[in-house]
């Protein structure tokens, strides 16, 4: 390893393979309710062998650079960096450590488990009156944030990966934090060696692929970028990789369970709780490949089905769509729409004559406006993914110009607005739908003025 600089490292961190298949460019797919690092890798790709999927290249800090672990996970927040902090630990780890408290009392007791690890925190367990806590956090001001709100001498700068102890843990604690670590063999292998025999494990995972609820606003996943957790998650494991990673390194797994999130009324959180014996027949990472895949398969398959479904419903001649030629060329790709006659592109505000593009008809505003003075049309349908706004707005203009009520309609949108401007993408080499197209009531700040 470079101990000036970072290592970029293009093997499995979990099962060292170095064949891969491109899954996507993750630039594109941010998952709106993240930021995204400067230095965000470029590609998520899937190891063929364990399924673990990456950003690669992985890169991997020396020991006098770990705290940058810490800053990327704050990158974008620019003066409002401490606000974020102090939100994101008040409002979020807290409710989560307080969950934490009451599992680990359904699984053990502060007799038999006493002195605890925490891995990537604020320190908040530090706090607890039962269990003795230390935390590693790579993040600076996070460790001084909670030195001054927890305990100050048990909340630590740093990673486990080159954290040395006199004495073994009774437990140590991953919540919602190993995914942000490039290097899992290493974190795992370095945890088993804290441990003492017999010690706990406990790590939680909420996204797709351990196959919970994402934190989305509804529970569902609308688009790719709903799975996608943001520049902060190096590793997206799934239940049969992570259960061989662990045991290839002497970890048996005790139980596995799910947990309603504290903080997310629609999300759920895997947790998996190991104890340092050797397993009688260790879990390998056969079968993970094929799971990843499968999941990734059904959830592009479930985009299809309820799309098609939803725009069979929309499928009236009492309906009308206006927006961005793009979003309402992915209508027609996903399901022709053979009712709906009226048809407008949104840039085409001079266009008189009706005329067909690319099997779609497209009819201009002066001919809407009559459709819907007529009593025909009941409900306009704003084809956008984002720039919502712009559609309105020439839709207010023209039928401010024919005399057109604009409050006696219904209006409608795709679900979940996007920057990402297309539904179609390649994924694992293949051209699929990679968002749902499926609507609800238009925003009450878009709504045509």
């Amino acid at each position: 390893m470079n101990r000036e600089g970072p290592s970029l490292v293009c093997a499995c961190p979990l099962c060292q393979g170095t064949a891969f298949d491109v899954v996507m460019n993750f630039v594109n797919y941010v998952n709106q309710y993240n930021r995204v690092s400067k230095d965000m890798s470029q590609y998520l790709a899937m190891c063929v062998s364990c399924g673990a999927i990456l950003r690669l290249p992985l890169e991997i800090k020396p020991p006098a650079k770990v705290s940058d672990y810490g800053e990327a996970y704050y990158d974008g927040c620019g003066e409002d960096r401490l606000s974020v902090l102090r939100a994101h630990v008040m409002e979020g780890q807290l409710l989560h450590y307080k969950q934490l408290h009451g599992i680990l009392h359904r699984l053990t007791t502060p007799t038999a488990h006493r002195r605890w690890l925490d891995v990537g925190s604020a320190g908040c367990p530090t706090a607890f009156d039962d269990f003795e806590f230390t935390t590693l956090e790579p993040s600076i001001d996070a460790v001084v944030f909670g030195q001054s709100h927890f305990n100050k001498d048990r909340v630590k700068l740093g990673v486990i990966d080159h954290y040395a102890d006199d004495r073994p843990f009774d437990g140590i604690v991953f919540l919602n934090s190993l995914y942000c670590s490039p290097t899992p063999a290493q974190s795992i292998a370095k945890a088993a060696a804290l441990l003492r025999d017999n010690g706990m494990l406990v790590i939680s995972i909420g996204n797709y692929f351990v196959e919970t609820v994402s934190n989305t606003p509804d529970g569902r996943n609308g688009h790719m970028e709903d799975i996608w957790r943001g520049a902060t998650m190096w590793v997206y494991y799934n239940r049969i990789n992570l259960t061989a990673l662990c045991e290839t390194q002497g970890l048996s797994l005790k139980s596995e369970f799910v947990e309603n999130s504290p903080i997310h009324p629609h999300q759920t959180i895997r947790f998996w709780v190991f104890e340092k014996r050797p397993p009688a027949k260790p879990a390998g990472f056969e079968g993970g490949a094929a799971k990843t895949r499968d999941l990734l398969d059904r959830l592009l398959r479930s985009f299809t089905a309820q799309s098609q479904a939803a725009l069979v419903a929309l499928d009236q001649p009492s309906v009308a769509i206006v927006g961005w030629w793009e979003v309402i060329d992915d209508f027609w790709r996903v399901h022709p729409l053979r009712q709906i006659h009226y048809v407008v592109d949104a840039r085409q505000e001079t266009l008189r004559a009706t005329y067909c593009f690319n099997g779609v008809p497209l009819t201009s505003f002066e001919e809407l406006a009559a459709g819907v003075r007529s009593g025909l049309i009941k409900t306009v349908v704003i084809a956008a993914y984002s720039r919502h706004d712009e559609v309105t707005q020439a839709l207010s203009r023209q039928f401010a110009a024919h005399g057109v009520n604009i409050g006696a309609l219904t209006y409608l949108m795709p679900i979940r607005p996007s920057p990402i401007g297309r539904a179609f993408d390649d994924f694992l080499g293949e051209k699929r739908l990679v968002r749902l197209l499926a609507f609800e009531p238009l925003l009450d700040h878009l709504m045509p003025k």
